[in-house]
């Protein structure tokens, strides 16, 4: 026979999300992995649970859900469907009756789920602290969706806890619970389809509302009844630590709002610094874009041969402007880009030839900025 050791910190997970009866669920599921068929017969574990998933057209895919094996598909209920054709359509491919309480199955697309880090004392408030920072942590405000958590890994050096987290809109769960509820089916649990994380198990997330899932519930049978007591004498040993961080929960809690007003003024000051150090770097960058009048002048001078004059010279931010008459006006170009100052050197207008041999000329480029000077 498996040990229990293993799952006792499962069982206290159980209790913080769901409350005891989710516990008993838990348990019970733990429980028919242990004890023979025959004993899970008499128990009543092997009459399955019907598992309906909402469709996008408003109907629902039918399943059962058998301890220890895959899903069975049932069929197919369209939308508007009453409870007569719910019933023709279990008669017709399931044998017996299935176990009080249905499964929602939701979309794998109407959840959202990630791992979030918590310091290892908010173990036994964890769903206060989760709610508390929801908007933080999901794009979704607390009052908009149902949320459920599993604890995936415990650092106790490190002081951290590792939880994933689920969240589905209101509507999601909503929409299909009332449809179900015409059909006179009662909802056990909202799980989701699937979960992007290997190391949680889709079905201990119960995403149903806090006044659903403890709603009408079935009275336990004897053997039920005798695996709760089993499950009441293991949680006298569970529930004294859970107590003890509970206290520190609070205190963290606590000392998080007591922190509030003073991560605010940082975050002012931060922000006055981030401002301020923008207004001193902003004069810096324009100097730098600035083109370097006398340098880009004596650069000309230098390039320009001595049969060429300039009539005009305009610079209008970074566009020079230059008219003049040269003896081989078409020699300019190569010589004006051999300047690190300029580029894209180009005539704006045709040459034209003068009675007496020279060529009238405009030419235009971009006048770059110096290179900043390299510190040592």
């Amino acid at each position: 026979m498996k040990s229990l050791r293993p799952n006792i910190a499962a069982a206290q997970d159980a209790l913080h999300r769901f409350g005891l009866p989710q516990l008993l669920d838990w348990w019970l599921e733990q429980l028919r992995l242990l004890l023979p068929s025959r004993l899970l017969r008499l128990a009543g574990f092997q009459r399955g649970r019907l598992q309906c998933r909402p469709l996008a057209d408003g109907g629902f895919q039918i399943g059962l859900r058998r301890p220890g094996e895959n899903p069975l598909e049932i069929g197919r209920l369209s939308p508007g469907a009453g409870r007569e054709q719910l019933e023709s359509l279990l008669q017709a491919r399931v044998q017996g009756r299935p176990r009080t309480g249905v499964e929602l199955i939701l979309p794998a697309d109407a959840c959202f789920c990630r791992p979030v880090t918590l310091p290892l004392a908010t173990e036994a408030n964890l769903g206060q602290v989760l709610r508390y920072e929801m908007d933080r942590h999901t794009p979704f405000p607390a009052n908009r969706v149902y949320h459920a958590w599993e604890v995936l890994r415990r650092d106790a050096s490190a002081g951290r806890l590792q939880v994933a987290l689920v969240v589905v809109p209101r509507e999601r769960v909503d929409e299909p619970l009332a449809q179900l509820r015409t059909l006179g089916l009662e909802v056990r649990r909202a799980i989701p389809e699937q979960l992007p994380l290997e190391q949680a198990q889709s079905r201990w997330f119960n995403l149903l509302p806090r006044d659903e899932t403890g709603a009408g519930r079935p009275r336990p049978g004897r053997a039920q009844l005798a695996v709760a007591s089993l499950v009441a004498a293991l949680l006298v040993t569970l529930l004294l630590p859970l107590w003890q961080h509970r206290a520190i929960s609070i205190q963290y809690l606590d000392e998080l709002r007591a922190l509030a007003p003073q991560v605010s003024r940082l975050s002012a000051a931060q922000d006055r610094r981030e401002q301020l150090r923008e207004a001193l770097e902003a004069p810096l960058r324009a100097r730098e874009a600035q083109v370097p009048a006398t340098e880009l002048l004596a650069e000309i001078t230098r390039l320009l041969p001595d049969h060429t004059w300039l009539t005009s010279l305009r610079l209008e931010g970074r566009e020079l402007h230059l008219e003049g008459d040269s003896a081989a006006a078409s020699a300019l170009i190569e010589a004006l880009e051999d300047s690190p100052l300029l580029a894209n050197v180009r005539f704006l207008a045709s040459v034209q030839r003068r009675g007496d041999g020279r060529e009238r000329f405009t030419l235009g480029a971009e006048a770059l900025p110096a290179a900043a000077e390299e510190t040592p």
